[in-house]
């Protein structure tokens, strides 16, 4: 008789230790999925292509006078306005922040499709440009990108 004495609160411990169980995993797996995930490079989630400036955006610096003003000849470049295409390659991006320079507005995106894009272009009064020395032969570009699945900035050549 002392045998089914012993199994009745041993059931009811077990049951009691099995709830107990349950309800510490579910808090654990919600504290795990609200921590904020680690965000991917802006340059492994986003392309951007068909990049240019317009002529009378920009303006050259010159090492020597007698090199006159034109892209081969200038080492530097003051950029005024850009335009260029942002694709979704990672997949969906969502609130979609993009700037291209400390005095350039930034532009908005609710969102970008996995493969589709969205047009930036922005211009700026002088004297608030941005300042490019020359890379092999061509004139490099930060952009800054953040959104919820990525952030950081992608280099371009004009």
């Amino acid at each position: 008789m002392t045998r089914g004495r012993n199994r009745k609160p041993r059931r009811k411990t077990l049951s009691l230790l099995a709830v107990l169980l349950v309800f510490v995993a579910i808090i654990a797996l919600g504290v795990y999925q609200s921590r904020p995930q680690p965000k991917k490079p802006a340059a492994e989630y986003f392309e951007i292509f068909d990049a240019g400036v317009n002529p009378d955006q920009i303006e050259f610096l010159n090492p020597t006078e007698d090199q006159g003003g034109s892209y081969e000849n200038s080492s530097v470049m003051i950029i005024y306005g850009i335009y260029f295409k942002i694709r979704a390659i990672g997949g969906d991006a969502h609130d979609v922040i993009v700037k291209s320079w400390a005095t350039a507005p930034e532009e908005y995106f609710e969102k970008i499709v996995k493969g589709q894009y969205a047009y930036y272009s922005k211009a700026s009064n002088r004297p608030g440009g941005y300042y490019s020395e020359k890379e092999g032969g061509k004139f490099p570009f930060e952009v800054g990108i953040w959104s919820w699945e990525a952030e950081g900035t992608i280099k371009i050549y004009l």
